[in-house]
């Protein structure tokens, strides 16, 4: 069967395929005899949506539709929210759940109709089908992308040419795997580019928490330890073998903001992630604050930089540092214990702003885990069964 996987909306990946199976118990468990043991997925039975909401899991069809998916570091698990047309009906789908010491950090749906996730405790990128994540119940196991070059992966992207990109965090690089959709079973692949960062006033990568690839084709790397956000221009194009020191098409940098939510505010603070839009638009959501930094024409920025936002969207989250843009390019965050919708045009607003949460999806305990939400989050789209 030909697969296709094109990119509709900016930060959107669609997934278009004619058949996919895939048992639907509400609890399945499937064993991997290799080193990484087994994985189970199901239905969460914790709150589906707002306070307001009484949307169930089990209402909602099967595979067509839009889908939120996040890695929880802490809690070893991979979160999938969906709906099968509304995107203000969107509800916890389902939660893929590890037997083994995973450390789930960055998810991706690959060309090949697959699940990639980056594993920070196994120097893998685990695989598994994307009809079971999305259908929950058994959800086969269907091998690892291992390297010798990976030590510990956290965030995953593919490019336009099936490029699977992962961030080795504790290496300071990011490694680029052409092969990686044809495995099956454990396979170790050889890392046909490595990428390490270097220049005047560039600061090296320490703790890569995300990445990112945008509609243009540029690679944003998010690095929480050293608090920058690193735009690889159309990373596609870069020749295999290795980069060792890449000067980056523009690396941000923290820093003070002069008109800011608060006194103490920074420009963005511990950065977890962040979203590009079609316009170029950068959204950077971060770990020590409640507020989302938008950088108008980040593109354009070139060398090391220290802009300030041109607006702070200020959330009722304790921390908002997962960010997405959904197909209709309405901006969402989470926080490691829900996610939520901002309403209104997100590339609108000026300056310092409230913004109104109007879809917030519960799918932790009550306080959760402050900084569970490694890797990163992004949306897919899963047309019908033909």
């Amino acid at each position: 069967m030909a697969s296709r996987l094109s990119v509709l909306f900016p930060g959107v990946l669609a997934v278009f395929f004619l058949s996919c199976g895939g048992p639907s118990a509400d609890t399945e468990t499937t064993t991997h005899t290799g080193t990484r043991a087994s994985s189970t997925t199901g239905a969460s039975e914790g709150d589906s949506g707002s306070d307001s909401d009484s949307d169930s899991v089990s209402t909602m069809p099967g595979l067509p539709g839009t889908y939120l998916a996040l890695s929880d570091f802490s809690n070893r698990t991979v979160e999938l929210f969906g709906t099968p047309d509304d995107l203000s009906a969107m509800v916890h789908r389902s939660t893929l759940e590890f037997t083994f010491a995973a450390r789930p950090c960055g998810v991706g749906v690959g060309p090949d109709e697959r699940v990639y996730i980056a594993d920070a405790s196994f120097p893998v990128v685990g695989v598994y089908t994307l009809a079971g994540l999305i259908e929950g119940g058994e959800q086969p196991f269907i091998g690892d992308v291992g390297s010798s070059a990976i030590n510990s992966s956290c965030g995953v992207a593919f490019d336009a040419e099936g490029t699977l990109w992962v961030g080795d965090g504790t290496h300071g690089r990011v490694l680029g795997l052409r092969d990686a959709t044809s495995i099956v079973g454990e396979v170790d692949l050889e890392a046909d580019v490595v990428i390490r960062v270097s220049g005047p006033g560039v600061t090296p990568w320490a703790d890569i928490d995300a990445l990112h690839i945008d509609p243009s084709g540029d690679l944003w790397v998010v690095d929480y330890e050293a608090d920058t956000i690193t735009r690889i221009a159309q990373v596609a194009s870069l020749n295999d073998g290795n980069h060792t020191a890449l000067v980056p098409a523009a690396q941000l940098s923290s820093a003070d903001a002069t008109d800011g939510p608060d006194l103490s505010s920074r420009t963005f603070h511990r950065a977890g992630d962040v979203a590009v839009d079609g316009e170029g638009r950068l959204y950077v959501g971060s770990r020590d604050a409640s507020y989302i930094s938008r950088f108008d024409g980040a593109r354009t920025l070139e060398g090391v930089v220290s802009p300030q936002p041109d607006a702070y969207l200020v959330t009722e989250l304790e921390r908002a540092y997962l960010v997405a843009l959904d197909p209709e390019g309405a901006l969402w965050t989470g926080n490691g214990t829900r996610v939520a919708r901002l309403s209104g045009d997100p590339s609108a607003p000026m300056g310092v702003q409230e913004a109104s949460l109007d879809r917030v999806i519960p799918y932790a305990d009550a306080e959760g885990t402050p900084y569970s939400g490694h890797g990163g989050m992004s949306f897919f789209v899963a047309p019908p069964r033909e």
